[in-house]
């Protein structure tokens, strides 16, 4: 993909999916009512908040599930009856479940790191970068705004920021605690603390004054990433 050719105005939220049965299921009853409560009270706040373009999911249920309640919310705040609502493999953590079954019982409770160093967790870093890229070098040419709304999940959204901390040698997330390291899984998807909870959100933005990097934001950090470092996940 040529960087050096992008110019426009692009703004993408990534949010890991609600509330979830078991391990790979789909959301939980309350994981519904938790995704409609969170989008209910955010349109219906008095703080401006802009609709999206367009809505895109993994395809994987639990992220469909989520994408198709935030969908109905928006519509319901705006006259959006055309908002389109799609499904993007690249946005998916690929088959994890398979991936877990294949480690020795003893790694399994701590199986993100075996699948963060692993040619499965590059496979899905690289496709889930080159999905934002994608759309970097679709929409750069609008003359106004373009927003995207997607739903994926944490292990990739989490890798995907890890392995920028590794390549820019900066930290995004939060630092870890006493007795963590910074692939430990509670520290990351922690039902309270974890730095990718359910809904967690990043944002990239494409600029037209810096048209040879992204922000990427997450948490209260941003930092502007070169497309080159896209292109090398």
């Amino acid at each position: 993909m040529q960087a050096d050719k992008m110019r426009g105005l692009l703004f993408i939220t990534i949010t890991r999916h609600g509330p979830k049965q078991g391990f790979d299921g789909r959301l939980s009853a309350q994981g519904r009512d938790a995704v409609k409560n969170f989008y209910n009270s955010i349109f219906s706040s008095a703080i401006a908040m802009p609709a999206p373009d367009i809505v895109v999911s993994s395809p994987i249920p639990r992220a469909v599930e989520t994408a198709e309640i935030y969908h109905e919310a928006v519509i319901e705040k705006f006259p959006l009856s055309d908002l389109p609502l799609v499904q993007d493999e690249r946005l998916s953590e690929k088959d994890t479940v398979e991936f877990v079954k294949e480690l020795p019982l003893g790694h399994q409770a701590d199986w993100f790191r075996y699948w963060y160093q692993s040619e499965v967790g590059k496979f899905a870093v690289s496709d889930f970068a080159k999905w934002i890229l994608q759309q970097i070098n679709q929409h750069s040419d609008d003359l106004a705004e373009f927003r995207i709304a997607a739903f994926s999940h944490g292990p990739v959204m989490a890798a995907f920021i890890l392995r920028l901390e590794d390549i820019l040698d900066t930290t995004i997330m939060l630092p870890t605690r006493e007795g963590q390291d910074r692939l430990d899984f509670e520290k990351l998807f922690g039902a309270e603390n974890g730095d990718f909870d359910f809904l967690s959100t990043l944002k990239i933005e494409f600029l037209t004054q810096w048209p040879e990097t992204t922000i990427v934001s997450f948490g209260d950090t941003s930092i502007r990433v070169p497309l080159t470092t896209l292109v090398q996940l």
